[in-house]
């Protein structure tokens, strides 16, 4: 992956190069949030199929642990959803 740079412009338009700078500052944290984010869910469905799942998809019993897992970390920020978004990275079914 190809990291992407903030753009530095010196124009003699004052304006329009603050906004070059800051419109390629924005894209490379969103593309920066992202990886991280795609890396949270991997490793959070790695841990889970894993530790708690033990590789096998046991619908009943990993549905349980999930939603344990997610009440658990409501105080974290961590949704059921995002919790489940990362367990379909190992076991995709």
């Amino acid at each position: 992956m190809m990291e992407q740079d903030v753009l530095y412009v010196s124009t003699g338009n004052l304006l329009n190069d603050a906004m070059t700078i800051i419109d390629s500052a924005r894209a490379k944290a969103y593309a920066a949030v992202n990886v991280a984010l795609v890396e949270r869910h991997w490793l959070l469905g790695k841990r889970i199929a894993e530790e708690e799942l033990q590789g096998e998809n046991r619908a009943e019993y990993g549905a349980s642990v999930i939603k344990r897992l997610s009440n658990e970390l409501t105080d974290v920020l961590v949704s059921f959803q995002n919790i489940v978004a990362g367990r379909r990275f190992i076991c995709p079914r």
